[in-house]
């Protein structure tokens, strides 16, 4: 035993009553009551390497459930802090016991907020899921406000350098074991059925599945429904608009290919039509309920819908990328044409031209179309006057 302690990272920190640290303790629980992800027969000095995923280099001030110093000060350090618990924090993330839910939580300089979010997922009724915390390289408090919900059991954060965040919720899906993905945004908040819910859902059979969300703008308050996507999405309806307002296996998200990386703006609503084709083309139903289970809130005037140039990029790019489908269906192209001319009003002359004129020959005859276009004129004119 003394050995074994000897070699666990971190065993000289906190000695207990007994003189055994908290990793020889472990171990010798391991040894009477051992792990169900264990393998008959394998003692727990045998376990191999490390699970997925980076680990800071400060191991035991992680598994204290504090933010190492090293991690929060500096990017592009990555590192994981885990839950103090029964099992030492460097046994293997294999080993563990996978939940039905994996909670995905994206967050970046959300640390006035990001606490909010994850109570709302620790006061679901339904038990069996995990969260994981993924921090884009935040540069506010977002550590510490979450190093306080570590010691249930369930949550797990993990810091990493800053790359956006259609490729951070990859990170957290890799991360992650649960049998079914779901997403919540930092900023926004789950009811206590929601994964209850999803969980109905899933006893009849649905292999993914979407909400009603509440929008909580400064203005207004309303409500969004699941609906008819047109022919593009194969008619499906279904509502992939928000973190939280779907959930799909795990094996799907992987087989469509996850999130688009490029995508500033507008992630969910593309992988909503890989995933709508995907289910079209092997004959898998989308289920979908008329009830509200998360709440949106577009509170922030930092939030991505008030970015014009995220959303011009989000949307140009979806226009590369799936201009055979919107072809398919013209009142979504000149929605997304719309977006491009409206959003990309600062952006050079060569940039949007070819979508004014593509929104025109769409709805000649549209009073709607020669506001769009007015408007876009007139700022186009006001920018260049102030660039000479």
């Amino acid at each position: 035993l003394k050995s074994y302690a000897a070699r666990a990272p971190g065993a000289e920190h906190e000695p207990l009553s007994n003189g055994l640290p908290s990793t020889a303790r472990a171990a010798r629980r391991l040894q009477f009551f051992p792990h169900p992800g264990l393998p008959p027969g394998k003692s727990p000095a045998r376990v191999g390497p490390r699970g997925p995923g980076p680990f800071c280099d400060r191991e035991a001030s992680c598994a204290q459930g504090k933010p190492p110093s090293s991690c929060a000060a500096s990017a592009p350090v990555t590192g994981t802090v885990r839950r103090r618990c029964t099992l030492p924090p460097w046994f293997p993330t294999s080993q563990r016991m996978p939940k039905l839910f994996s909670v995905i939580i994206p967050t970046y300089n959300r640390g006035d907020v990001v606490g909010e979010a994850i109570r709302s997922v620790l006061d679901q009724s339904f038990t069996d899921y995990e969260v994981v915390i993924v921090d884009d390289g935040s540069s506010d408090d977002t550590a510490s406000a979450v190093a306080s919900l570590l010691d249930d059991g369930r949550v797990q954060y993990h810091l990493k350098a800053h790359s956006g965040a259609a490729d951070t919720r990859n990170w957290g899906v890799a991360r992650s074991r649960g049998k079914f993905i779901t997403f919540l945004d930092s900023d926004d908040l789950a009811t206590p059925s929601w994964l209850d819910r999803f969980h109905e859902m899933i006893n009849n059979g649905a292999l993914v599945g979407s909400c009603a969300v509440r929008l909580v703008a400064p203005s207004e308050t309303y409500l969004s429904y699941p609906e008819d996507k047109g022919p593009m999405f194969y008619n499906a309806i279904m509502k992939f608009t928000n973190g939280g307002s779907y959930f799909l296996r795990r094996d799907l998200f992987e087989a469509v290919g996850g999130f688009d990386p490029v995508l500033r703006a507008g992630q969910h609503t593309e992988l909503g039509l890989r995933v709508a084709e995907y289910c079209h083309n092997e004959g898998i139903a989308l289920d979908y309920i008329r009830e509200p289970l998360v709440t949106i809130r577009r509170m922030r005037s930092d939030h991505i819908r008030n970015d014009d140039e995220s959303v011009f990029q989000g949307a140009r790019h979806f226009l590369r990328k799936h201009r055979e489908k919107l072809e398919l269906d013209k009142d979504s192209l000149y929605d997304y044409l719309s977006v491009v001319l409206v959003r990309g009003r600062h952006q050079p002359l060569a940039e949007v031209f070819g979508s004014a004129v593509e929104l025109w020959k769409l709805r000649p005859f549209s009073l709607k179309t020669y506001l769009r276009l007015a408007k876009w004129l007139v700022v186009m004119r006001l920018v260049g006057s102030r660039r000479t």
